[in-house]
């Protein structure tokens, strides 16, 4: 007989699996055909649980053996996950997640990107017949998209939804989310065009300062003595840097829970620039305090909106680019202005492309089975005439949508973290008088990262 318990237990079991097994890749440790194949017969065995009769019944009955926010919490992560563990998605996403290894495309023993291929298409000269051969390579990437996208669709119907975009909504807690929010939001973030490329241009100069003048290898004990300060206990074994050369597995920096709270480790790649490993050092720091400060070792967490869990990061970034944090780190004026001048860009700049790039996907997914690669390649060209730099950003909408197709709107996530992220530091300055890194740092901790899971949190995008 299912209940609750066993449920989360069941939930945990299967999330941790499918963490492990990432890991695993990430190092190298198995490769990607292989861990492809392990995902899917994960994801099978997952979707087989949730559409079993117990499960329906479990949720067809009353309340008995729920708390409401409980029960609320786990309806919108299954209905989620009974999607994107359907096999026939996992294959095809599974199928994107090689390509994309790959997106370089081979002509006349030269790699080219997909944006240099058109450029010589459009040229027509005599090769155009060996170009058009290489371009039916990019129509099948286009096509597997296009039916991944209807797939997903297909099945937010049967799980009572107009379409995929509309269920990820309920997914996070955002079904109140509108159009005139979404127009809003578009008027906030988008500001002054001129302004914001002087400010990308600093933003350069600046990153190839830090480039030159800072060292990694410092970047993990200047963490460990400034969390030292502000009485932060921390285990060095669980920063683990990788080193597979220049082509990794898998190259984000990221932190994931073995077993929450108390198997929490922090990957960082050592291929990636001076100023990102000091961010990551920051940023994913932010999650390990995050997840292991979690009082219930159990599944629940992970099914609060998944902006909330990005949120408890950017809080923890942002203390990277403070006044008394800089003078602890760096001795130079200049690095220390260099670092705040990175600070405007890595968040509107950021932003800006985030919401291109959502804008997008949203009205791709709208579409619903009337989807072709003509409509998309029009809504493509509505975001250029807007003056949102789309075009030069994302010049192949093929290739946009296969990196978003593994994480859908993961870009909204990052935009409502972000602002969340300045709601909470507005709040913070309102009870303390001022945004610093010891007193901050210790107000955040008790006020938001050991949040209790129990409060029903009302999140509305106008809010934010």
């Amino acid at each position: 007989m299912m209940n609750i318990r066993k449920l989360q237990n069941k939930l945990s079991n299967y999330y941790y699996k499918e963490n492990n097994l990432f890991i695993k890749y990430s190092l190298g440790n198995i490769k990607t055909k292989k861990y492809l194949r392990r995902i899917l017969e994960l994801n099978k065995t997952v979707y087989k649980f949730l559409n079993s009769k117990e499960i329906l019944a479990l949720f067809n009955t009353g309340n008995e053996g729920f708390d409401n926010r409980k029960k609320e919490l786990l309806d919108r992560y299954i209905r989620y996950k009974r999607v994107e563990s359907n096999p026939e998605i996992v294959i095809k996403r599974n199928e994107i997640f090689k390509k994309i290894k790959n997106t370089l495309y081979t002509l006349d023993g030269e790699t080219i990107s997909e944006s240099k291929l058109r450029e010589k298409i459009n040229k027509k000269d005599e090769k155009q017949e060996k170009y058009n051969k290489v371009w039916e390579k990019l129509k099948e990437n286009q096509r597997l998209v296009i039916k991944l996208i209807k797939d997903r669709n297909k099945c937010a119907k049967k799980e009572g939804f107009k379409n995929y975009y509309n269920l990820y909504l309920y997914r996070q807690g955002l079904e109140n989310f509108k159009k005139c929010d979404v127009q809003n939001f578009k008027r906030k973030i988008f500001y002054k065009v001129n302004e914001r490329n002087k400010i990308k241009k600093n933003y350069i100069k600046s990153k190839e300062y830090i480039e030159n003048k800072l060292e990694k290898d410092n970047a993990k004990e200047k963490l460990f003595k400034l969390l030292e300060k502000v009485n932060v206990k921390i285990n060095k074994k669980k920063i683990i840097e990788i080193d597979h050369g220049e082509n990794p597995s898998f190259s984000w920096n990221f932190c994931l829970p073995k077993n929450i709270p108390n198997d929490v480790v922090i990957y960082l790649h050592k291929n990636k620039s001076v100023y990102d490993y000091y961010y990551s050092v920051f940023h994913e720091y932010g999650h390990a305090i995050h997840y292991s400060s979690i009082k219930c070792k159990n599944f629940i967490y992970k099914i609060l909106p998944d902006f909330y869990n990005e949120s408890m990061a950017f809080l923890f970034d942002r203390f990277l680019y403070l006044n008394d944090t800089l003078d602890f780190l760096f001795e130079s004026s200049k690095v220390k202005e260099s670092m705040k001048n990175l600070s405007i860009p890595d968040n509107e700049l950021a932003i800006a492309n985030n919401f291109n790039q959502f804008l997008f996907e949203k009205s791709v997914y709208e579409l619903g089975n009337k989807i072709d690669s003509n409509k998309i390649q029009k809504f493509k060209k509505k975001l250029s005439k807007d003056n949102l730099n789309y075009e030069k950003k994302y010049y192949s909408w093929c290739n946009s949508l296969m990196h978003t197709s593994l994480y859908p709107f993961h870009n909204l996530n990052y935009i409502l973290a972000k602002k969340y992220v300045d709601r909470v530091i507005s709040k913070v300055i309102d009870k303390i008088g001022k945004y610093s890194t010891k007193r901050s740092f210790n107000y955040i901790i008790k006020n938001y990262l050991t949040r209790s899971n129990k409060n029903k949190f009302k999140y509305r995008f106008w809010e934010i």
